[in-house]
């Protein structure tokens, strides 16, 4: 189970915490982890997230080492309104 929650604080600053939970019942063994962490946004698709790991669970497809510590991620955002559209081109072109 995982959940993620974001608070935009202005256009270019996000407070942003993850959480994810993982519980198997055969072995009754549960691992857990919270991820605050503060992004910026260094230009309309980029983003600069730093942050700090807490918990147990280790999750080989979120990073080699996985587990607790500090964290620094790069990413984009992309939206509909992020790449202007085949459309657009033409309706510039045509004045409507």
């Amino acid at each position: 189970m995982g959940a993620r929650t974001s608070v935009i604080l202005n256009p270019f600053l996000t407070v942003r915490a993850d959480g994810r939970l993982l519980m198997e019942r055969t072995s009754g063994t549960t691992r857990w982890d919270v991820a605050p962490a503060l992004a910026v946004g260094l230009l309309d698709l980029v983003e600069l997230a730093v942050g700090y790991r807490f918990g147990d669970l280790r999750d080989p497809d979120f990073s080699v080492r996985g587990g607790h510590g500090a964290f620094l991620t790069l990413g984009t955002k992309v939206t509909e309104g992020s790449v202007a559209t085949v459309a657009d081109f033409w309706r510039s072109r045509f004045g409507n």
